[in-house]
């Protein structure tokens, strides 16, 4: 691909994005409110609510398995990759979009344990227990529970409280097992714009000290979370995505 044409494709790209930053974005509700025909106002796919740039991100059941899914997975690597390697449980060279994560894989040495997708045994049936991951240190005696979400920019907070709220009854029974060890619930909540940094560098500094690594890694997620919001909005309203 000639550097012209790459050219070309960045700057698309980038006018998309900041065209959904804007929600200048051509949804049912867009063209409602511009007097412009287009049925109604519900979603093209769910069929059960109003069709903003919100619902399109966060919040149609059509959308969640697959591309949501995929974002999450995409920004969540970042920092668990980086972890890794920092802990020497991955090699310095190890880029994290080359990382293949799966439910149940388990990397372990030098007495830290990371577990992607894995679901415990619990006392209580209704409890939550299957963090996005899991991590424990022998050496330091410390386990966290990891979530990471990418509601709309208005529910980071809400989304955020309800991540600590769903992982005490685990974070208890965690505590039973290891008596001398500290656990940690770590919400890890961006949202599907973007936002929400501040709250989540606060409980990312758990897994990750060094302030310069740490921008990185949030910047990393951010634009990918940004970048894979954009994709999945091009595909909505070319059609690439049809109801399920």
């Amino acid at each position: 691909m000639s550097h012209m044409v790459e050219r070309q494709l960045r700057a698309k790209k980038t006018a998309s994005i900041i065209q959904l930053m804007e929600q200048m974005v051509e949804t049912k509700v867009w063209k409602v409110l511009r007097g412009i025909n287009a049925g109604d106002d519900k979603c093209r796919l769910c069929g059960k609510y109003r069709e903003t740039v919100q619902h399109l991100l966060s919040g149609c059941t059509v959308l969640a398995q697959q591309e949501y899914l995929s974002r999450h997975n995409a920004a969540l690597s970042i920092i668990i990759t980086e972890w890794c390697k920092k802990e020497g449980l991955m090699s310095n060279e190890e880029k994290w979009y080359k990382v293949e994560w799966y439910r149940g894989k388990v990397i372990e040495g030098n007495g830290k344990k990371v577990l992607w997708d894995f679901e415990f045994r619990a006392r209580k049936r209704n409890i939550h227990r299957r963090p996005d991951v899991i991590i424990e240190d022998k050496n330091k005696k410390e386990v966290y529970i990891i979530d990471m979400a990418c509601p709309m920019e208005c529910n980071i907070l809400a989304k955020t409280t309800e991540k600590l709220r769903n992982y005490c009854q685990l974070s208890f029974e965690l505590r039973e097992k290891r008596r001398d060890f500290k656990v940690y619930i770590v919400p890890l909540v961006i949202g599907c714009l973007g936002g929400g940094v501040e709250s989540f560098s606060k409980y990312a500094k758990l897994l990750i000290s060094d302030e310069h690594l740490l921008k990185w890694i949030t910047q990393e997620m951010v634009k990918t979370i940004v970048f894979h919001s954009e994709t999945i909005m091009r595909k909505v309203i070319s059609k690439l995505i049809l109801t399920a």
